[in-house]
């Protein structure tokens, strides 16, 4: 069991090291003398860990292939929605512009993740817990360069990703999966350039949070 664990761990690192960290976290007990019983809980959070894995690897294929430009997500599907996001997001490898109207701390979280160096977020209003995570964010990352400034100009929200792919979502990243909504990839040159063009200009004129 042990050699298998040792396996697998290596795997998920790939993936996730959130996974990896609470697979090898519960591994050690496999090799204790232990009946199937005690060590039961152990090996049933390890294989959600692998489960989750081979989940988000699935929904990077589908994102990489680009398949379903278009999804619809029923109420109650709040963490498929949210890692559907993250799969996109963490595609940028130059530029990640975000705007939500109601932005909250946990797409900042999620942003840690991303490689690219720019992250821009537009937003209105955001609570203190947001600008606790941003300066966070800012420290740990001290090498990008990472800005919110305040804006409230549109309804839905929008990621745009390097410069060139743009993603359009009903509802807010923090609540998106309550309520049935529809995330969907923008593919007609002339709607993408648009929205590039009113992000643009929405950035030029709000004021630095």
């Amino acid at each position: 069991c042990l050699e298998w664990a040792n396996r697998v761990a290596v795997l998920l690192k790939f993936v996730d090291q959130q996974y990896y960290v609470n697979f090898m976290a519960n591994s050690h007990k496999l090799n204790l003398d232990l009946s199937y019983y005690a060590i039961k809980p152990a090996f049933e959070i390890m294989k959600s860990q692998v489960q989750m894995a081979i989940e988000e690897l699935r929904l990077r294929v589908e994102m990489e292939a680009g398949l379903e430009a278009q999804t619809f997500f029923p109420d109650g599907h709040q963490l498929d929605i949210q890692k559907r996001v993250a799969a996109i997001i963490r595609r940028a490898t130059t530029s990640l512009w975000i705007y939500d109207r109601y932005m909250d701390e946990k797409i900042v979280e999620e942003v840690a993740e991303v490689p690219a160096n720019e992250i821009r977020f537009l937003t209105e209003s955001p609570k203190q817990l947001f600008h606790q995570r941003l300066a966070a964010l800012k420290q740990q990352c001290h090498g990008k360069q990472i800005e919110a400034r305040n804006c409230g100009l549109a309804h839905d929200r929008f990621f745009i990703v390097d410069g060139q792919e743009v993603w359009t979502l009903g509802a807010s990243y923090n609540k998106a999966g309550s309520k049935a909504t529809v995330l969907t990839k923008i593919t007609s040159e002339d709607e993408r350039l648009k929205i590039i063009h009113e992000f643009e200009k929405w950035w030029g004129n709000a004021k630095r949070i």
